[in-house]
């Protein structure tokens, strides 16, 4: 009865870590809009936090790469998506050093982790194809879902043009698209860091079991009797 407890005190911990998480774009918002005095631009809290979050994403699959053999290539192509993801999230930071040097990035990373992911198909799909299976992948695609697709769908300028003027219709709209795409993130971020300790904790049990078994230690000989 008490392994049960324990499992549902954990569950519910979980749960009610995530809700707090979720949470967090709207904290954001309202520190934002109400106490900064902001528009959710470039340089506002809730984009902050969530090139955070990318770079989160981005150390945790790196780190996973370093220490896992097998799922290296997998890992390196991960990571390497979530380094475009956060370059295109500077791109009005590295446009200040030239136009379009974003652009150029994004496709020396890409280019360059799809030709070294190629070069072992099976060593990049086997595991890619575990994380998937696994319920880090299910709220990796959750949290993609809403950055790629609700986000860009539920922002769109010509939904909210219809209730507010159109110079509040882009503040608006930027609003509900950086806050979308932070929730996102915050879901990436937790299947990252999900992923990465439940494959370091299984690496440490395969070299626990690989390990030889100890010899047992002779026992001593008898001291001599005294003639």
């Amino acid at each position: 009865m008490k392994n049960e407890l324990r499992f549902v005190g954990a569950i519910a911990g979980r749960y009610a870590g995530l809700a707090l998480l979720t949470a967090l774009p709207v904290l954001l918002f309202h520190l934002d809009t109400l106490w900064l005095g902001n528009n959710i631009g470039e340089w506002s809290l809730v984009e902050l936090v969530a090139e955070a979050f990318v770079l989160s994403c981005i150390l945790s699959f790196a780190r996973l790469a370093r220490h896992s053999a097998v799922d290296r290539r997998f890992a390196v192509l991960v990571a390497a998506f979530f380094a475009c993801v956060l370059v295109r999230e500077l791109d009005a930071l590295l446009d200040l050093v030239f136009d379009g040097l974003w652009q150029l990035l994004v496709t020396v990373i890409a280019v360059s982790a799809l030709a070294w992911a190629w070069r072992d198909v099976p060593g990049t799909v086997v595991p890619m194809r575990h994380f998937l299976l696994s319920r880090q992948g299910s709220t990796m695609a959750a949290g993609l879902a809403i950055v790629l697709v609700f986000s860009r769908l539920f922002g769109m300028g010509d939904i909210w043009s219809q209730f507010v003027d159109l110079e509040s219709a882009r503040v608006v709209k930027n609003a509900i698209e950086e806050c979308t795409e932070l929730l996102g993130y915050t879901l990436a971020m937790v299947a990252s860091a999900g992923y990465r300790q439940r494959r370091m904790r299984a690496l440490r049990r395969q070299a626990v079991r690989a390990q030889p078994d100890l010899p047992e230690i002779e026992a001593p000989l008898p001291a001599a009797q005294p003639r």
